[in-house]
């Protein structure tokens, strides 16, 4: 075996070892070889990126966290993108002093994959003074690793005045080998309280949230396929149209055809970034006719076309 296969099958178990304690931020590196090892990075991408995804899911939905608990990582940018101010928790999380960065471009600390994104993104925010969006970026720590974080970017701009300033606020639980346990269990009192301090909602009954679960993981596992209307989908599943659009909504925090939609747009853009399968091909496995469609969801969602994206990574 060549030294550097050995080299990129000890990447992959670094990022199986830290999948075992936890760490869903670590990614295998990918080459430019068309080989089993390759293969087997492009597995190990995809599962770490759905774990990722569930856990933070999770996270949000059943854990009662204090605010100790989370981590806030948060960046000033000044007119020309330039690191005012951070909050601590950059720092420690990713290893730098805060001499390291400041008057720093923000792309200092942003992967190389992320600078197209980046750059689309700054462009509306100069176009528009209210831009507040939703973006997944690559940050970097001191040593050059990656950290996969979903950011929050807002325009801040005083009317009357030229002093725009930007906010970049990555607000996430924290992630630890205990968390996979916790994720699993709510202790009932806790949330038999907190339930008792909200109104009455849709989701009270646990045979209704069942429901709504089996038809999110239905949606998941079929996403190439169309959606049925709402009153035939609740009608499949043993419930009614109400339940199902309030009762998702309260349960996932969304409507169901903008979490298809997104969950659609994140398939597209795992596959874009880690096959060499055919845009048309990837449209037709997101749910999409006419991949104009799809490549015009993906701009909106993610600030670059499908070419874009596969041309950087």
């Amino acid at each position: 075996m060549e030294i550097r296969d050995i080299e990129r099958l000890k990447d992959i178990r670094r990022v199986i070892f830290d999948i075992a304690f936890g760490k869903l931020d670590s990614r295998v590196t990918r080459t430019d070889e068309d080989d089993i090892i390759e293969s087997i990075a492009v597995l190990v991408n995809m599962m770490t990126e759905e774990m990722r995804e569930t856990l933070q899911l999770y996270s949000e939905l059943h854990i009662q966290t204090k605010p100790e608990e989370h981590i806030h990582m948060a960046f000033l940018l000044d007119l020309n993108f330039k690191i005012l101010h951070i909050s601590n928790d950059v720092l420690v999380e990713l290893g730098y002093k805060a001499e390291d960065l400041l008057n720093e471009s923000f792309s200092f600390v942003l992967s190389k994959n992320n600078m197209s994104l980046w750059r689309t993104i700054g462009s509306k925010i100069l176009d528009d003074e209210k831009y507040d969006e939703r973006h997944s970026l690559i940050l970097l720590d001191k040593d050059k690793n990656e950290r996969f974080c979903s950011c929050i970017i807002t325009s801040l701009f005083s009317t009357g005045s030229y002093n725009q300033q930007t906010l970049v606020s990555i607000y996430e639980p924290v992630k630890q080998g205990r968390m996979l346990e916790d994720t699993g269990v709510n202790k009932r009192g806790t949330d038999e309280n907190q339930r008792s301090k909200k109104p009455p909602n849709v989701v009270t009954n646990a045979k209704d949230r069942k429901i709504l679960r089996s038809i999110h993981n239905h949606i998941i596992e079929n996403l190439e396929k169309p959606l049925p209307h709402l009153p035939e989908l609740a009608n499949n599943f043993g419930t009614n149209e109400f339940k199902l659009k309030y009762g998702f909504k309260q349960l996932y925090g969304t409507t169901v055809f903008r979490f298809l939609k997104n969950e659609r747009m994140r398939k597209g853009k795992v596959l874009l970034e880690n096959t060499s399968l055919p845009i048309k091909t990837i449209a037709e496995m997101c749910g999409y006719l006419n991949p104009s469609h799809f490549s015009k969801d993906f701009r909106e969602a993610f600030g670059v076309s499908p070419r874009g994206s596969r041309v950087v990574n």
